[in-house]
């Protein structure tokens, strides 16, 4: 089932108009970019309370994407699933070394961000939650992904932020240093 899915997310690329392609290209492929540009206003909106506990969102997604990223290479260690253009013949879209496919990381990072803010900042997570299953099926529909690949890096984040959630004694110390040191040179400057 999960090639056959991926097989008719793919075919719809024989179809798609160009601008459709590419702009799920761009994102498939450049998506980290933006979660960047967010954890930056994340850390740089508000003001007082509303920008410390920004900022402590934006360390805590920071903190589960880590984490996300480490369980989904030690996955790659101890299952190896191949891309699907390295076994079947595919719309490729997408370059990509042939390597290991399963968990996603575009789609754990994006999964991050959605499960991490839907959590913390909800009005954001309506927004990133569509976003992430959108850079999911971009990441099948360019030829780099089956669709279980997706659910494993959905997963997968989802199973960091609640790490991270669940521990927030252990980083609030550092938390607290952070945004701490961070007001003492915002407020220098």
């Amino acid at each position: 089932m999960n090639y056959e899915l991926f097989q008719w997310i793919n075919n719809l690329t024989v179809d798609a108009p160009a601008w459709l392609s590419d702009s799920l290209v761009f994102l498939a492929d450049k998506v980290e970019y933006l979660y960047i540009v967010l954890l930056l206003l994340l850390w740089f909106l508000g003001t007082g309370a509303a920008k410390t506990e920004n900022r402590r969102t934006s360390l805590y997604t920071f903190l589960a994407a880590m984490g996300g990223f480490l369980l989904s290479y030690i996955i790659a260690k101890l299952y190896t699933h191949p891309r699907p253009f390295m076994v079947h013949d595919v719309h490729q879209l997408i370059p990509h070394a042939p390597e290991n496919s399963f968990p996603s990381d575009h789609a754990t990072l994006a999964f991050v961000f959605a499960w991490m803010l839907w959590i913390r900042k909800r009005s954001w997570g309506y927004v990133l939650l569509p976003l992430a299953i959108v850079v999911g099926f971009a990441r099948v529909y360019g030829g780099v992904h089956y669709p279980m690949d997706i659910v494993g890096g959905a997963v997968v984040a989802g199973v960091a932020t609640w790490v991270v959630l669940r521990l927030t004694r252990l980083w609030e110390p550092l938390i607290q240093l952070t945004t701490k040191v961070s007001k003492n040179f915002t407020s220098q400057g």
